[in-house]
């Protein structure tokens, strides 16, 4: 394997090369007056990039053709100036070729004799270190993007709430008192029985009852202030509303009394179903001769409305009559332990309701009642929508 030194040797015998040609052209043209041969001349240029050159061969053949190619004519004086040499030959023996005097250097280290000095090669340049590879630098990592958010789904359009449905059943009678007693016969002295505008339960006024010490109804010859109602029929299942008012001055003292019935006709005995308010303002509801009580209720304050709902099935047969009680809108547990209570609801084949005060002859003290939407009807949707 060939040093550095040898390829430095090559190249400067290349330049070498370069500049003598030229020179050598120039001296073997004054030595003849012939023209020099192309075919030689050419042959000494091809010389220069030859490529056995690059591969370290001497050009010294070069010359050696060029003067050959020129035997023919004169020799001119050996000592003749050569080109000036510059350094040294690379590795190996030459000598300036007769003829083209001796300032031709060829490859070895021989100074040209004909140049008036050398030229000293400058020193190889050290190959420059290749440069450490950069560690790539780990790339970014992409920002983290933002999920783009779903389209809203469109809302639906609010359906508007139905309408509510119609109470189930009907209303067979509205009793209210809104300004007058219209649908009710009234049986009590004229003073005893009025429309009070107070304190309504609803509408504009409520029916409003009293009986005192000594008050004799003259149909009847009792202490009564009562209204009476509409005729119903064995066989009916009818519901019963009455609000109920007890106000301050109330002072009943008796063995009975009652505030709201069905009475049978014909019949002169006591009604086949009753609703009662004793001296301490207890309710109850039961047979109007407190044979039987289906329900009792508790104190009723003075000055507060209360809502009383009965349910009769019409029937003088115990096993098919039967009774049912809201008090304030809460289904009740009657005195049998249970919410329906069987018994015989009726005494004739027809009763008809009434509603104020009738009381036992003997009571002493002042009653007093108010009464206000009184309503039948077929369920109690019905009369509570009404």
């Amino acid at each position: 394997m060939k040093s550095p030194r040898s390829y430095v040797a090559v190249v400067l015998s290349l330049l070498l090369c370069a500049f003598l040609t030229p020179a050598l052209a120039g001296a073997i043209g004054r030595s003849s007056n012939d023209h020099p041969d192309e075919q030689s001349v050419g042959q000494a240029m091809q010389a220069q990039t030859h490529p056995l050159l690059t591969r370290g061969h001497a050009v010294a053949p070069a010359v050696a053709s060029i003067s050959r190619s020129r035997a023919s004519g004169p020799p001119k004086k050996g000592g003749g100036n050569g080109s000036t040499g510059s350094g040294s030959g690379s590795t190996g023996s030459g000598s300036g070729e007769s003829g083209l005097g001796s300032g031709v250097p060829v490859s070895g280290g021989g100074s040209s004799s004909g140049g008036s000095g050398s030229t000293t090669p400058p020193a190889p340049t050290e190959p420059t270190p290749p440069t450490s590879p950069t560690e790539p630098t780990a790339p970014t990592p992409p920002a983290t993007t933002t999920e783009p958010t779903p389209p809203t789904a469109p809302t639906e359009p609010t359906t508007p709430a139905p309408p509510s449905p119609a109470p189930e059943g009907k209303v067979l009678f509205n009793g209210s008192f809104d300004g007058s007693f219209a649908g009710w016969y009234v049986q009590s002295l004229p003073y005893r029985a009025t429309i009070s505008t107070a304190h309504p339960y609803m509408g504009s006024g409520a029916g409003r009852f009293e009986v005192q010490p000594g008050d004799v109804e003259p149909d009847t010859g009792s202490q009564r202030s009562e209204v009476t109602g509409p005729t119903f029929h064995e066989g009916e299942d009818i519901y019963v509303r009455d609000d109920i008012r007890v106000p301050v001055g109330y002072t009943f003292q008796g063995n009975w009394q009652l505030i709201n019935q069905l009475h049978e006709k014909p019949w002169g005995g006591s009604p086949g179903n009753a609703t009662f308010l004793d001296p301490n303002r207890r309710i109850s509801f039961g047979h109007g001769d407190s044979s039987t009580i289906y329900w009792r209720g508790p104190q009723l304050e003075t000055e507060r409305w209360y809502d009383l709902v009965y349910r009769v099935n019409l029937s003088q047969n115990p096993s098919a009559g039967f009774v049912e009680l809201w008090f304030n809108g809460v289904q009740q547990t009657l005195t049998n332990g249970q919410t329906r209570m069987y018994a015989q609801t009726i005494l004739t084949p027809e009763t008809y309701l009434k509603a104020g005060i009738y009381r036992s002859i003997t009571s002493t003290g002042i009653s007093i009642v108010e009464h206000d939407n009184i309503v039948v009807g077929t369920s109690l949707a019905a009369v509570m929508g009404a």
